[in-house]
């Protein structure tokens, strides 16, 4: 079993992923909130884990940053943690709210980070059109098309990509975004990344909503004057608190 040395996790993660998620050299936090943010966890990946064996896909288990060691990529400015989640399946409603007002039918929904792709199924099944995942490891990227291969090719007028490549230099589709960020970057690749969205919107202004959990560097979307910050209803809040030990927030992007 892995244990936690200076705190760094080492050894074999796979034996007690609870344990690499709860890593003691993180801020300190009550016994309470420890005790249900593991209670929400659990919850969470029991639904996750039912949501994927309806859908006849694999997204749920965690893959940790050890096991993709052999990948031919540079790890070091992209991932906060030491493991790649998704986005749990009871969020994703609430979440996304902010973003009601821009056509499902015209937008682009992209996901940075895409992983396994369950964003992409999910944004689907709630009504977008036009789908593309970002992911930087290519056996990531490949299990998110076998994912979606098998969840949504019967849905005939949605069209889907989840495509390797690096967010940080790639082009945004012509239509309106609703872009959705799980923490996929630490500082300064934030940075890179805001600043290549942005600029892709200045050449090209139309609307763009950004949904960011885990939301890390929300001081650098708030200190934006082209962004402004989008308020969650009451209801939503309530649920993705309880839901969710994670801050989030969503952005608009404030056409000149």
């Amino acid at each position: 079993m892995g244990q936690f040395v200076d705190g760094k996790f080492v050894g074999d993660p796979s034996k007690d992923k609870l344990q690499a998620l709860e890593n003691p050299a993180r801020k300190p936090i009550g016994l309470l909130r420890k005790n249900y943010i593991r209670v929400m966890m659990k919850l969470n990946h029991f639904l996750d884990k039912h949501y994927d064996k309806k859908q006849g896909i694999e997204t749920c288990d965690l893959v940790f940053i050890s096991d993709l060691k052999d990948e031919p990529v540079d790890f070091s400015e992209f991932l906060i943690d030491e493991l790649y989640g998704a986005l749990p399946v009871t969020l994703f409603g609430a979440m996304h709210r902010p973003a009601e007002n821009i056509s499902k039918q015209t937008c682009t929904f992209v996901d940075i980070g895409a992983g396994k792709a369950r964003p992409l199924v999910l944004a689907a099944e709630h009504g977008y059109k036009n789908i593309l995942g970002i992911e930087y490891v290519p056996s990531l990227a490949q299990t998110g098309r076998d994912n979606c291969e098998i969840a949504l090719n019967h849905m005939k007028d949605v069209v889907w990509e989840n495509r390797t490549a690096d967010a940080t230099s790639m082009k945004y589709p012509d239509t309106d975004l609703v872009v959705l960020a799980c923490n996929p970057f630490d500082r300064p690749m934030f940075d890179r990344w805001l600043k290549n969205l942005l600029n892709d919107l200045r050449d090209n202004p139309r609307e763009m909503v950004l949904i960011y959990h885990h939301s890390i560097c929300s001081h650098l979307l708030d200190a934006r004057p082209d962004l402004e910050r989008i308020e969650y209803g009451l209801a939503d809040q309530l649920k993705i608190h309880l839901l969710n030990p994670h801050p989030y927030g969503a952005w608009r992007y404030k056409r000149a």
